[in-house]
């Protein structure tokens, strides 16, 4: 537990023991309106006050909920993405600005991983395809190309 947490703790089981606010004071080593914030925060809201409450500061993250859902269906899609192509896709579709660096740590932190993009046919070649390809190869073989 944290220590902030625990002295809070600490000072409503003294109040409740009958020690006065002074008292109080004195024994954790705080000041008055410290500890009389702390009871107005267990008043308001029980428990719940007796945690820590940060506020976010900083920007607000650019790719919002809206924006992740959208580079998930960009990448279900049976083709290869980049983080770059993503990015003017992220642009034109929402006139957002992210860079290719700011897409690929928001991929890492949805649990994508990458590897190298290579070609793939999608499907088995026709067989007039391969026998078109196999006589190709036949003609480069060794010996084959020299005039006769």
């Amino acid at each position: 537990m944290n220590a902030k947490v625990r002295l809070r703790a600490q000072v409503l089981r003294l109040s409740n023991q009958g020690m006065s606010l002074e008292q109080i004071s004195e024994h954790v080593a705080r000041n008055y309106e410290t500890l009389r914030r702390t009871f107005d925060r267990w008043e308001e809201e029980g428990y719940t006050g007796l945690a820590d409450h940060y506020e976010e500061h900083g920007q607000k993250p650019v790719i919002t909920d809206d924006i992740k859902s959208f580079m998930e269906a960009k990448l279900k899609e049976q083709r290869c993405w980049t983080c770059d192509q993503l990015s003017a896709a992220i642009s034109e579709g929402y006139g957002v600005k992210v860079g290719a660096e700011g897409i690929r740590k928001r991929l890492k932190a949805m649990g994508y991983s990458w590897k190298r993009g290579r070609f793939v046919p999608a499907q088995r070649p026709s067989e007039k395809d391969l026998e078109h390809h196999k006589a190709a190869l036949d003609t480069l073989k060794k010996g084959r190309w020299r005039k006769s």
